[in-house]
């Protein structure tokens, strides 16, 4: 449990580092191709991140014949992407309000970017075979990664954070150690609302948020109960109620 611990704290630095390099080549691209992320839902994406490594700069875009842009970009995203976005990507960037002065320097800014990134990529697979030796080791992880919604990294994080399970009496211990349990905010005679309290752990507190944000759309149960909360709750209160029905579950 330790060495899990350790392995997915360690990997919530690298994934910090990582997010911290798509900020960056998000900003960079606002400043000189500003209408090219509307075209992809994640800009690093294996096609997104051709373009970029390959193009980067609207006019380098713009020269490309758009049947020769077209093959490349199904032969990269294996016929998902066809004409219409190459077509569309060559019109933005004929249109672009993107700026010019410093293209050199940005150019290979650019590909600082993309290589720390692709190096970063490489150490959270390396940690992702990690978590999943340690996480072999524990007999209880198979009931985990038998919900669906929960992954390796998920329950890895789970594991690692709460420790053994056969030591809670009951899951109430475990929301309480998350700080979702629920807590009177008062002052003298004023009786507050309730809310949670936030007083736990925020690392395992922001893994079931994710895990809960994950399972609404792919276990069919706990998007039933999300919807059941639906009719009392506001939206952040029924995100709150799935965290601890996955305490619970898991």
């Amino acid at each position: 449990y330790a060495k899990l611990s350790r392995m997915f704290r360690l990997r919530l630095k690298v994934k910090k580092s990582f997010i911290r390099e798509k900020t960056k080549l998000k900003a960079l691209l606002d400043e000189y191709f500003p209408e090219y992320q509307d075209l992809f839902c994640d800009i690093l994406g294996a096609t997104s991140e051709y373009i970029i490594d390959n193009y980067f700069l609207p006019e380098s875009v713009a020269r490309e014949n758009i049947l020769s842009l077209t093959g490349k970009i199904k032969m990269i995203s294996r016929g998902k992407i066809g004409a219409s976005k190459a077509l569309k990507l060559i019109e933005r960037a004929r249109a672009s309000i993107g700026i010019n002065p410093g293209i050199d320097a940005a150019v290979l800014e650019k590909t600082y970017i993309l290589e720390s990134i692709s190096n970063l990529k490489l150490k959270l697979a390396c940690l992702n075979k990690k978590l999943k030796y340690y996480l072999d080791k524990i007999e209880c992880s198979k009931y985990l990664l038998s919900i669906p919604g929960v992954g390796v990294v998920t329950a890895a994080g789970f594991l690692g954070e709460v420790g053994d399970i056969s030591k809670y009496r009951s899951a109430k211990e475990i929301i309480k150690l998350a700080g979702l349990n629920l807590v009177e905010i008062s002052s003298g005679v004023k009786k507050g609302k309730k809310k949670i309290s936030k007083r736990g752990n925020d690392r395992l507190r922001c893994l079931l948020y994710q895990c809960a944000i994950v399972a609404i759309s792919k276990n069919s149960q706990i998007k039933k109960y999300y919807s059941y909360q639906a009719e009392t709750k506001n939206k952040m209160k029924m995100v709150v109620a799935v965290q601890c029905k996955l305490a619970r579950i898991m």
